[in-house]
């Protein structure tokens, strides 16, 4: 999830009306070939894009969900996950998981803005801001913390734990901070 850069957008990117007709059959069927466009242009900012590869054969569902693979130009995969937002065809990138770690290794590391973003998605009250540490050593089972500030005035400390030692992450609790 944290190997290659992963940007906020791409946890809220959402795509509206891509569903078309399954041949023959009067069934609304997802539009792989434009989804898998639409993340070829997400913006990654160290690693480009290189490939995209969707399921052709996923009916339209609200709250279903399928998955992608993305492939970068470091050598490195990610599995996207969409869930649909509706009977239309729009959905949005719900989970991205590391799935192959980059041709360089030494190139896997945690990202504070990636990290900040799962936060943010994940919070139950308005946020004002994230502040995760930078340089985090990747290593399965390490924690580290945020501070999450919220617009109340409160803040919280998040813990984040290593699922891997591809990068993927977990937010496992928070406290309040006083």
């Amino acid at each position: 999830m944290y190997g290659p850069p992963m940007t906020s957008a791409r946890l809220v990117l959402a795509m509206a009306a891509l569903a078309v007709p399954l041949a023959g059959c009067g069934e609304k069927v997802i539009d792989a070939e434009r989804v898998e466009s639409l993340i070829r242009e997400t913006p990654s900012p160290a690693f480009p894009i290189t490939g995209a590869e969707c399921p052709e054969d996923v009916g339209v569902k609200k709250g279903d969900t399928f998955e992608c693979e993305v492939s970068y130009d470091n050598g490195s995969e990610e599995a996207w996950t969409f869930e649909q937002l509706d009977g239309d065809g729009a959905v949005r990138t719900s989970q991205v998981l590391q799935t192959k770690l980059p041709d360089d290794r030494s190139e896997v590391r945690i990202i504070p803005a990636n990290v900040e973003a799962l936060i943010q998605k994940s919070a139950t009250k308005p946020l004002e801001d994230v502040d995760c540490p930078a340089g985090v050593e990747v290593k399965k089972g390490d924690r580290f913390e945020c501070t999450a500030s919220f617009r109340d005035g409160t803040k919280e400390k998040v813990t984040v734990v290593q699922r891997d030692d591809l990068g993927n992450i977990e937010v496992t609790g928070s406290r309040s901070v006083e």
